[in-house]
């Protein structure tokens, strides 16, 4: 199930994308759970980081949107977030969160779920997809999205994992690489980085959310901002 939070300061809305959403549960088959905030104090009051994803008014009382969004990712939150407006200049300062996408008002159920239809699909198989790890005495299912990032020692590779935790494999970087193409980046021959745990790029390494430095090599540097941009926005760049 995945779970989504509704923000914005008029019922009618909040009624309305409640329904939308709804409709697209049913007709996708998609297992939803759906709360509801009057405004972006509520939200940020609430344990807003359980969501898979956010959509948030950009306009709401005290705590507007864009507000709320740049609290939710220094809280190290990485839901999906999508902004609800009647302004698409809001679009700038949008990349600044990371945001996935903007629905415009006044919206028809056509244009909701192409934004919103396509953000859930990618969560269900970001959420589902698994890589197996080869173990000394045997193997093991992990989330990819528990993996922080892999490194090489002694002719081993070690997945660091959110929560602290670490697994030793007897694989190759080259072969893990392969297994988590896509979204995960080489930005060292002994370091391959989840480009979505990145938190800050700089000139020669990357702190990842957990606050590890990891080193990134001079001829990988520019690849790896062009990747970055791909999740950051091309105001990154």
């Amino acid at each position: 199930m995945l779970t989504i939070a509704v923000c914005d300061d008029e019922s009618a809305i909040r009624r309305q994308l409640k329904k939308y959403l709804a409709a697209y549960s049913e007709a996708s088959g998609t297992a939803l759970r759906i709360d509801e905030f009057p405004d972006g104090s509520a939200l940020l009051a609430a344990d807003f980081t359980r969501y898979d994803l956010m959509i948030l008014d950009v306009q709401m009382g005290e705590t507007n949107g864009i507000e709320t969004a740049r609290a939710i990712r220094r809280a190290g939150c990485d839901a999906t977030i999508i902004f609800f407006t009647n302004y698409v200049h809001y679009a700038i300062e949008g990349y600044e969160v990371q945001a996935y996408r903007f629905l415009l008002k006044p919206l028809t159920y056509e244009q909701f779920t192409e934004v919103v239809g396509r953000a859930l699909t990618e969560l269900q198989e970001r959420s589902s997809a698994a890589l197996s790890v080869r173990l000394r005495d045997g193997a093991t299912r992990v989330p990819v999205r528990d993996i922080l990032y892999a490194e090489t020692e002694r002719g081993h590779v070690i997945l660091r994992l959110k929560g602290g935790q670490s697994l030793v494999s007897p694989s190759t970087m080259k072969e893990t690489e392969e297994a988590l193409s896509g979204r995960f980046f080489r930005c060292h021959s002994a370091y391959l980085v989840s480009l979505e745990a990145v938190q800050t790029i700089g000139a020669q390494d990357v702190i990842m959310e957990d606050g590890t430095r990891i080193p990134v090599s001079k001829h990988r540097r520019k690849a790896l901002r062009e990747a970055l941009a791909l999740l950051w926005g091309e105001q990154f760049l």
